[in-house]
């Protein structure tokens, strides 16, 4: 090989490696992704399937629980007497004697199904047709599948040769059933009462339950929430329910091969249904081979997988494009001339506005670093245009709270959530900080609420600063603690000679009004008297204070308008607290709390037109040396106005049962008494006259109207002057029949057997 060929040689190899190693570094991430994201995909798989298999089973489980406990109760009913009793009565007629049996069976029934989450709409039908529900019994089971039981998809005929000719128990699809009261989509669960010596073809009885499709989507709520399906098989393989989204598109699954497995137990495959790539758990119940299978598209099993694929290659790609491009920037960055970039950008930036022309005294860099500094100053002026909108809602918000404007704790917490404040701690208190420097001391304030973002400041006026903070039981000393160590921080920040003041601790957030103006109070103190830190509480001890608060006053006045005497007990009991067990009171103290009380007391009397003798009441609080025993005189005083309260409802109570009871006795005759008639008379709603009337009366409208009926006709029949028509018509029933059934239900009893 010649010189020259050999050097063309070396150089094409040279540069044939330069190019499988440019490749083997291109393709070498490639490479490790599709790798990486292999083994994602199947570790996504894998983890669904697990989810899936938990959540089918937590689902399938409270689904044969909620079955175990329907059959256990209709079990139980089963062999109840009176119900096997009741089997073998020939319907129901007038003046039939088994209507007290029936009765209590009914009974029976409610309290054995009294449990609704369990035993929802349950209904007892006896080969007989008499009827037993939830809201009473009903007589022809025709007229209860058209009036409380009426099936969507399930004719008359079919609903009754299904339920009594079962052998077992058994459930029906989910479809939608009229109960008469609402309309809802359920499953039936139907369980068959029948006397297998006599080996006859029907039931005696079916007792029946609704399954909600509520209580099935709660029952399987984990795998519905992530856009899943549920699809529920009886042991013969027909659907009875499909739940979530797999009904999405209206196509019902009935192709039962794709969802279900011949295997037993577990099963885990990926189907194609309606053209989408879906993950199936198969289970099958071991105790009534009822087949369940969960449904979960791939995209949603596959959107996090799907969303960092994309990424990943995206990536990929945009690196290697870049990688390529970095061969020819060298070449291309001296090609085009910058100026065709800024020609383009120029309409980004919107330049011509801002009168920044291009100009032979300018560069084309200093053109570019123009416009993006003019975008900069956009966007600084934007921010703080936000930032002092923020600042101001805020400080609106802090002026309403400390001026106590807000009239709910709703209210407060909505507002401050709105201004950017979040109040979410219990208990809160406040601190006022002041000094002669005012403005070096707002500024300190400035610094510091950028400093801790979580601070609530608030500046008052020229020379005072408040900070709203919340405290905690575990520390009682934590307010002087954070008073002495935020005066010190704002003393380095230069602050001079700051004075705090700190307020009370408050519950409500209504309240904080108050430890703001102890706090502003107490801060002005401190700065009279040349002391750095004044607490509210601590001061009223140390002077020795009368404790008689605005809020106490307030809420003495309320209980004893709502005549709660517990509450004024407690309102004492707090007052002698604070007076006497903690600060021990001096007895010009002891003056000023008893004439805050009696101010209040003389107050409410005049408002409220008790008669009282001012000058007596005055004159016997003044003659009590003690302030314990003055106390005790005024909380008797509080205690006879909340009894009196108490007794002036009594009495408009009574005044109303009087009235109701004479106008009862006056129209009773009247066939057509009724809740709208009395409620006109006394000009109230119907709804409002029902709760009215069972409050005052003691029980419900017909109830008492019946009873008083009923007491009337049985004077007139010991009287013997009527026959049983007239009588009904005297005491206000539109027939004797209606009069027989009601004396019967009342007395268990017929009105001509009770005469003789």
């Amino acid at each position: 090989m010649t010189r020259q060929k050999l050097k063309r040689f070396h150089v094409k190899r040279i540069y044939s490696t330069l190019l499988l190693s440019y490749g083997a570094l291109l393709a070498a991430p490639f490479i490790a992704v599709f790798l990486l994201l292999s083994f994602w995909k199947n570790s996504t798989e894998n983890y669904y399937s697990e989810i899936m298999k938990n959540d089918l089973t937590e689902g399938r489980m409270a689904f044969e629980k909620q079955l175990d406990i329907m059959c256990a109760g209709a079990f139980s009913v089963s062999n109840d007497s009176d119900l096997k009793w009741v089997y073998f009565l020939d319907g129901l007629k007038d003046g039939d004697n088994n209507i007290a049996a029936l009765i209590r069976c009914n009974d029976m029934l409610r309290q054995t199904f009294a449990d609704s989450e369990h035993y929802q709409n349950y209904s007892v039908i006896m080969k007989n047709e008499l009827i037993f529900r939830k809201s009473g019994m009903v007589v022809g089971d025709k007229f209860f599948y058209d009036n409380y039981c009426t099936y969507q998809n399930t004719d008359f005929e079919t609903w009754r040769k299904q339920s009594f000719e079962a052998d077992t128990w058994q459930l029906f699809p989910l479809e939608e059933i009229d109960t008469g009261e609402e309309t809802l989509q359920a499953m039936t669960f139907s369980y068959p009462v029948r006397n297998y010596i006599q080996q006859e073809q029907e039931a005696n009885a079916v007792v029946q339950f609704l399954l909600s499709k509520e209580n099935l989507e709660q029952m399987f709520g984990q795998l519905l929430s992530r856009q899943g399906g549920i699809l529920i098989y009886d042991a013969e393989d027909r659907l009875l329910a499909s739940l979530g989204k797999i009904n999405a598109d209206g196509d019902d699954p009935e192709n039962t091969d794709l969802f279900l497995s011949e295997a037993t137990g577990e099963d885990i495959r990926q189907i194609k249904w309606n053209g989408t790539d879906c993950l199936v758990v198969n289970q099958t119940s071991e105790e009534n081979g009822m087949h369940f299978a969960a449904v979960l598209p791939m995209a949603v099993v596959m959107q996090d997988f799907q969303r960092i694929r994309r990424a990943a290659w995206l990536i990929l790609f945009t690196g290697a494009v870049l990688e390529i491009g970095l061969g020819c920037c060298f070449a291309l960055r001296y090609s085009k001339p910058i100026h065709n970039l800024i020609d383009n950008m120029q309409g980004f930036f919107m330049l011509e506005d801002r009168e920044i022309h291009k100009t032979e005294n300018i560069s084309e860099y200093e053109y570019l670093e123009k416009g993006v500094h003019a975008l900069l100053d956009d966007y600084q002026s934007l921010n703080a245009m936000l930032q002092e909108k923020t600042v101001k809602e805020r400080r609106n918000f802090l002026t309403l709270l400390m001026n106590g404007e807000f009239d709910t704790e709703l209210n407060i917490i909505e507002e401050a959530a709105h201004a950017g404040i979040r109040l979410v701690q219990e208990d809160y208190y406040v601190l006022v900080f002041g000094s002669e420097e005012g403005e070096k001391l707002l500024s300190a304030a400035k610094k510091c609420a950028e400093t801790e973002t979580e601070q609530i400041w608030y500046p008052v006026d020229p020379t005072h600063v408040a900070l709203l903070q919340y405290c905690t039981e575990e520390n009682p000393m934590e307010p002087l603690l954070v008073g002495e160590q935020t005066a010190e921080k704002l003393k380095q920040l230069g602050a001079e000679e700051v004075y705090v003041g700190i307020g009370s601790c408050y519950t409500e957030k209504r309240e904080i009004v108050f430890s703001y103006q102890q706090a502003l109070y107490c801060s002005d103190k401190g700065k009279i008297e040349k002391q750095n830190v004044v607490e509210y509480s601590r001061e009223l001890w140390k002077r020795n204070m009368p404790w008689y608060p605005l809020e106490m006053e307030e809420k003495l006045q309320a209980a004893t308008k709502n005549g709660n005497s517990e509450q004024v007990k407690e309102i004492f009991i707090k007052i002698r607290e604070e007076n006497l067990g903690k600060i021990h009171l001096s007895a010009n103290g002891g003056k000023v709390v008893i004439s805050g009380i009696t101010s209040t007391l003389i107050r409410m009397c005049n408002n409220m037109a008790e008669s009282m003798e001012t000058e007596q009441l005055l004159e016997k609080v003044q003659t009590e040396q003690s302030f314990p025993k003055a106390l005790e005189v005024l909380e008797t005083q509080f205690l006879r106005l909340c009894e009196e309260n108490y007794h002036s409802r009594s009495r408009k109570s009574e005044i109303y049962y009087q009235k109701l009871e004479e106008y009862l006795e006056k129209n009773y005759g009247n066939p057509s008494l009724g809740v709208p008639m009395v409620a006109e008379e006394f000009g109230l709603s119907e709804n409002y006259f029902s709760i009215f009337f069972k409050e005052t009366m003691g029980k419900s409208f017909s109830s008492y109207l019946e009873k008083l009926r009923l007491e009337k006709a049985k004077k007139l029949i010991a009287g013997g002057k009527w026959d049983m028509e007239t009588i009904a018509q005297m005491v206000g029933y539109g027939s004797s029949a209606t009069f027989r059934r009601a004396f019967k239900r009342a007395y268990g009893i017929a009105p001509s057997a009770w005469k003789e």
